[in-house]
């Protein structure tokens, strides 16, 4: 229906040519409707994607129509009006923030692999596995994460555990960082292992 307000003009002025059959006189008359309405949505009606997408959407609304019409004899009006259903949208997002925000924090990664807050840096265990799993999370769901910048961040982690085995005041930062290397298959068996024998009750938690 590509002019429904003409549509709606031409069938108002018909209905009003039949049933003013009753009118006396001539005059102006208008008239208000308020309706609800009401769609609804398939993703599938909508181009797919490679990458995960989250959706929203909006299947509702008010819908109002507005008329005015002159009675121009007992037989014959006529009449004007606009009706409008309302107004409904569906949005995909095909995943663009995340890959947005993956390029922002490989901007913040230093030549060792590590990561800073404000730009690149070094030195805090915890930030760099945050940041290390963020990008392992977002390869998993096919986002585009550069395998060099990868691999930098896990050797950042393996190089840090080697020099870092503080586990009474670091234990959750170690803890965190083997956690994101052993999700990457990167993991020393033989700390795990030095670990679990030798340092479990060290652990906070």
């Amino acid at each position: 229906m590509k002019h429904p307000a003409v549509r709606c003009t031409v069938a108002a002025l018909l209905l009003s040519g039949v049933c003013s059959t009753y009118a006396a006189d001539s005059y102006w008359y208008t008239g208000l409707g308020v309706g609800y309405s009401r769609v609804q949505f398939y993703p599938a009606d909508f181009s797919p994607s490679p990458v995960p997408t989250t959706d929203s959407k909006n299947e509702a609304d008010a819908g109002f129509k507005g008329f005015i019409g002159y009675q121009i004899n007992r037989t014959w009006a006529a009449e004007m009006s606009y009706t409008t259903l309302g107004k409904f949208h569906y949005k995909k997002d095909n995943g663009s923030v995340v890959q947005d925000a993956v390029y922002k924090v490989l901007s913040y990664q230093a030549s060792s692999g590590s990561f800073g807050l404000w730009g690149p840096g070094s030195g805090d265990l915890w930030l760099d596995a945050y940041v290390t799993e963020f990008l392992t999370r977002a390869r998993e769901q096919k986002y585009d994460v550069p395998a060099q910048a990868m691999n930098q961040a896990l050797s950042n982690l393996q190089n840090s555990l080697g020099y870092d085995q503080d586990v009474q005041d670091r234990g959750s930062e170690i803890a965190y960082a083997l956690y994101v290397l052993a999700r990457n298959k990167k993991a020393s068996i033989g700390d795990l292992r030095y670990y679990a024998d030798t340092k479990l009750d060290d652990f906070a938690t």
